[in-house]
């Protein structure tokens, strides 16, 4: 599989009794995602920036990159992520997670519970050894309060860069 990438087809997977699909999205499928985007940030500050930034994240040559939606049965887009792949440094190939948000409809940390499953299982399927979320991924108080409830459920462990998981 091409590193730069995860497939644009989309990819299932059940998450607590639930059908989750994710795929890789393309600069067209950008301006779509923008009510996700609002209603993910409260401040309502990233949604104006949303296709500058997401275009520009996905147009940099050199550090595979990309950026994952996430949707539930609904078909609902209700997460989304940022991902590198910077050069190793001898300790393996790295998922760095750059940017993470995501959206509770149901019972609290459902959303998030299945996203860092889906991040886990992209991790896997682009041949990684470590998995790491980055700690300005989270930018909203109290999104960054569920992930850090959540991320030792989902295997991470804190560290001085975020949270880690080897694979």
């Amino acid at each position: 599989m091409d590193a730069s990438m995860l497939d644009h087809a989309p990819t299932s997977l059940a998450i607590d009794g639930i059908a989750w699909t994710w795929r890789a999205v393309t600069p067209a499928g950008l301006e779509p995602l923008l009510p996700f985007v609002m209603a993910a940030d409260p401040s309502g500050t990233e949604a104006l920036y949303w296709k500058q930034e997401a275009t520009a994240w996905l147009d940099v040559r050199g550090t595979p990159r990309g950026i994952v939606g996430v949707e539930c049965l609904a078909g609902l887009t209700l997460a989304l992520f940022f991902y590198a792949l910077p050069a190793s440094r001898g300790d393996g190939r790295l998922l760095a997670i750059e940017r993470l948000r995501w959206l509770e409809l149901a019972r609290p940390h459902r959303s998030l519970d299945a996203s860092l499953a889906i991040i886990g299982e992209s991790a896997r399927r682009l041949a990684c050894d470590t998995l790491r979320i980055l700690p300005h991924a989270a930018t909203e108080r109290h999104a960054k309060v569920a992930l850090d409830e959540r991320a030792e459920t989902a295997g991470f462990g804190p560290d001085a860069r975020g949270w880690i998981q080897r694979l």
